[in-house]
């Protein structure tokens, strides 16, 4: 199992138990992020799986904003989005933006890097000169960021336009188009993980023990700690400004546990939760 892996197991969706009467469709954005109030989240269901994709005109992108929303666990669709220029987009930028062909992707995962800080997005359409993504919270001003997929290849971005909820970016080199779409990787269903150190405790059978979070996924985390655990031991998390969160260990390997949580977190919710994290450490 590779690093940071978190079990699959019967793992329920923490939004799962308040959406199952839900409507059929439903906005795939959500609410702008306020001090880390995590929820209710709408849904938002990501793969990392090899995707159809066509090649798309020159034309002004309408969004119509409107599309089914997923639970964690269900299967994907194959539901086409389509981006729309920001209005306040100068035309000659907007022209420039459309010179080489897009494609529109299903909806992806993906991380924008910093040197110190990870934040999770959406990768909504792409083309050889550069990539339009959804976020769930500002992104910080004047800081270099790399597009990172989740096959691990990064691509270097010089931001363009960012409106609420969204972004554009330029490749600041050639990137092939191709490998951008069908993203291959051994580790095809591998969930995105965000890399940070956040210091927390371990409730273990009524004892607390000192650990600290390295990586956190929709469906489980990295911890390091000194106390010896076991294989299956039943865990709670808590960290501040985290909900506490039930798992059970997975694997370990020296210091570093593997953790899968009894409740999944929605996309959205661990896109806020990460930000919140990093911006408080």
């Amino acid at each position: 199992m590779d690093d940071g892996l978190a079990g699959q197991g019967t793992t329920t969706s923490r939004s799962d138990r308040g959406s199952r009467s839900g409507a059929a469709d439903e906005r795939i954005g959500v609410p702008w992020p306020r001090a880390l109030k995590l929820g209710p989240w709408e849904p938002v269901r990501v793969l990392e799986s090899k995707m159809s994709v066509h090649r798309s005109t020159t034309e002004q992108w309408i969004d119509p904003g409107v599309a089914r929303s997923h639970r964690t666990g269900d299967s994907m669709h194959e539901t086409m989005r389509r981006d729309e220029t920001p209005s306040d987009l100068q035309s000659g930028q907007a022209e420039e933006l459309r010179a080489a062909p897009r494609f529109t992707l299903l909806i992806r995962a993906a991380k924008l890097t910093a040197s110190d800080t990870e934040f999770l997005c959406v990768v909504r359409d792409a083309s050889e000169t550069g990539i339009s993504v959804r976020l769930f919270h500002p992104l910080p001003a004047d800081v270099p960021l790399t597009l990172e997929l989740p096959n691990g290849d990064r691509h270097p971005l010089e931001r363009v336009w960012e409106a609420e909820g969204k972004a554009g970016f330029r490749f600041v080199e050639a990137v092939s188009i191709e490998r951008i779409v069908e993203s291959p990787s051994r580790f095809a269903k591998r969930a995105v993980r965000v890399n940070l150190q956040v210091p927390c405790d371990l409730w273990v059978g009524g004892r607390c023990v000192s650990a600290q979070i390295k990586n956190l996924s929709q469906t489980g985390a990295l911890v390091t700690t000194t106390e010896r655990l076991s294989l299956i031991q039943r865990v709670k998390i808590r960290a501040e400004g985290m909900p506490e969160v039930a798992a059970k260990v997975r694997w370990r390997r020296q210091d570093d546990y593997g953790l899968s949580f009894e409740d999944t977190f929605q996309f959205a919710e661990l896109a806020a939760l990460a930000f919140e994290l990093q911006r408080t450490a």
